[in-house]
C-alpha cells in the first residue's frame, strides 16, 4: 500500500519557510549571532533572505554585520570561478 502524494508533499504557508531558521531567529532579535549566516551555502542566499523577512515584516531592523555580510556574499559572488 502507498503513502498518499498529499501526506508528503506539502504547500509552504509563508515563503519565509525558505529561510533556515536559525537566520530567521536572528533576523526577529532572537539571537545575537548565527553561524549558519555565515557559512556555506546559506552565505550566498543572506541578501535574498533578508528581503523576504523585511517583505513579511516591514519594521524590522538588520542584524548587527548583515550589511557586511551581504556585501561580501556579493563579492564572492561576483568573483566566483567560472567552470
Amino acid at each position: 500500500m502507498t503513502v498518499a502524494n498529499s501526506t508528503i508533499r506539502k504547500r509552504r504557508k509563508s515563503t519565509l519557510t525558505g529561510i533556515p531558521k536559525n537566520i530567521r531567529e536572528w533576523f526577529a532579535g532572537e539571537r545575537r549571532f548565527t553561524f549558519y549566516a555565515h557559512s556555506f551555502p546559506w552565505t550566498a542566499f543572506i541578501d535574498e533572505y533578508w528581503t523576504l523577512w523585511k517583505e513579511e515584516h516591514p519594521e524590522a531592523v538588520k542584524p548587527e554585520g548583515l550589511d557586511t555580510l551581504i556585501e561580501s556574499s556579493k563579492w564572492k559572488k561576483k568573483h566566483a570561478r567560472k567552470k
